[in-house]
């Protein structure tokens, strides 16, 4: 039961810090930016979008389009890895700040791949499948 929860955490994290990169890139087209880095400490999400298939998670999709359409307009954007909680200044400011917005920020709908929703559940219902199963 911890580990199914523990896999609906970790997606709901990749799906945030996903919508976090995909607000970036929002961001850098309606400021018309002619050049961007977006810095990010999840690794996860970054080699997702150097691996991406078509029918991949909505998100990193969503990502890949707006990011191929601002390459389009000219707009070169880097993304670059940041290790977590190493003490980086600027990460533990966005770390403070992420937090912040939280508790203080306008909700932001955010929504769970089936695919993470689906696991977690299939996980749990051949869990219990093997316990009653086995019990005799």
């Amino acid at each position: 039961m911890k580990q199914l929860a523990n896999n609906f955490i970790e997606d709901s994290i990749f799906t945030c810090e996903a919508t976090a990169i995909l607000q970036a890139l929002a961001y850098i087209d309606l400021r018309n930016l002619a050049d961007a880095t977006i810095f990010s400490d999840s690794l996860s999400t970054l080699k997702k979008l150097c691996h991406f298939q078509t029918g991949s998670n909505h998100i990193v999709m969503a990502i890949v389009n707006r990011w191929v359409a601002l390459r389009h307009k000219g707009v070169k954007v880097e993304m670059v890895w940041v290790r977590a909680h190493a003490g980086i200044e600027g990460n533990s400011r966005v770390d403070w700040f992420a937090k912040k917005v939280t508790q203080l920020g306008e909700p932001l709908e955010v929504k769970i791949p089936y695919s993470g929703v689906i696991g977690t559940y299939k996980q749990k219902a051949i869990a219990n499948w093997q316990k009653i199963r086995f019990v005799r």
